[in-house]
């Protein structure tokens, strides 16, 4: 799978992954206790809110599953600068999933106080899928650091959209094309969405 590694003006790296599949989470068949039917709700709420998430914590998680990582890079970096762009994107991924699954976690334990008391729990239950979705984050930014199939080629194309971000009609060409050449969808909402510019 590929990744377009851009970076932001801060310096910062704004992976984009091709094509970011759903999370695919097993589900059981027949849940039978009342612990695995609330596991198997939060599964399938995750499911339904995903899209809604950060880019970046869906884009960890999907990394969970990916054997193999193609990153693609500007030509005006080497592999190495490449890898320690994408290595602190990890790290500071990993430390906001790891602080966020700890206060929903806590979030999630205080409202479940909550369920023996008639009506919805609601205040139970988002904490809960968020708290799954930052472990998923976690584990996706934890797994990828560790990829032993993981691959880095420069591409020109990611050099010239760097180069237009303050062009915005030179810009969207380059972006079809990238999108065409690695079957991506919204590149340019992935970018601006993540501070490309600044």
């Amino acid at each position: 799978m590929n990744l377009l590694l851009f970076e932001s003006r801060r310096g910062d790296a704004l992976p984009v992954l091709q094509p970011l599949p759903k999370t695919a989470i097993a589900q059981r068949r027949n849940p039978t206790t009342r612990w695995s039917r609330l596991q198997d709700r939060i599964r399938t709420t995750y499911r339904r809110l995903e899209e809604r998430f950060d880019y970046n914590e869906r884009l960890c998680s999907a990394l969970r599953q990916v054997p193999e990582l193609k990153v693609r890079h500007s030509t005006r970096m080497d592999s190495e600068a490449a890898r320690k762009l994408l290595h602190r994107f990890f790290v500071r991924q990993r430390l906001k999933h790891s602080a966020w699954l700890k206060v929903d976690v806590v979030l999630a334990g205080l409202g479940s106080i909550l369920t023996p008391i008639p009506g919805p729990n609601i205040f139970f239950f988002y904490p809960a899928i968020r708290a799954f979705g930052h472990y998923t984050a976690l584990r996706g930014a934890r797994d990828a650091g560790r990829l032993v199939r993981l691959s880095f080629a420069p591409e020109p194309l990611i050099d010239q959209v760097q180069s237009n971000l303050d062009q915005i009609e030179k810009l969207r060409p380059l972006l079809v094309q990238l999108e065409q050449q690695y079957n991506l969808t919204d590149l340019e909402r992935r970018l601006f969405s993540r501070g490309a510019r600044r």
